[in-house]
């Protein structure tokens, strides 16, 4: 039984794996993140968790938290924490 592979979906494929391999790389290379997050600030997404967590205990909807983007169960889970 061979498997017989679309070319179009190959090389499509092919040329994004080149191309997400080639902008790791450049910023291996460059030494600088490919985001905008400040390196320096130790804990940064666990005060977004405990912010969401907060806005839960009072009522609110997490996600009126700014950078608050996951799921609510890691927040459902903080909550006791911010009774502390």
């Amino acid at each position: 039984m061979t498997i017989k592979i679309s070319t179009p979906l190959f090389t499509t494929t092919a040329i994004v794996v080149l191309t997400m391999c080639s902008l790791i790389l450049m910023q291996m290379l460059l030494e600088h993140e490919l985001h905008f997050v400040d390196k320096l600030q130790l804990g940064f997404d666990y005060e977004v968790f405990y912010t969401a967590s907060e806005a839960l205990r009072a009522g609110d909807n997490p996600y009126v938290v700014q950078r608050y983007v996951t799921p609510p169960l890691p927040a459902i889970l903080n909550v006791p924490f911010t009774f502390l």
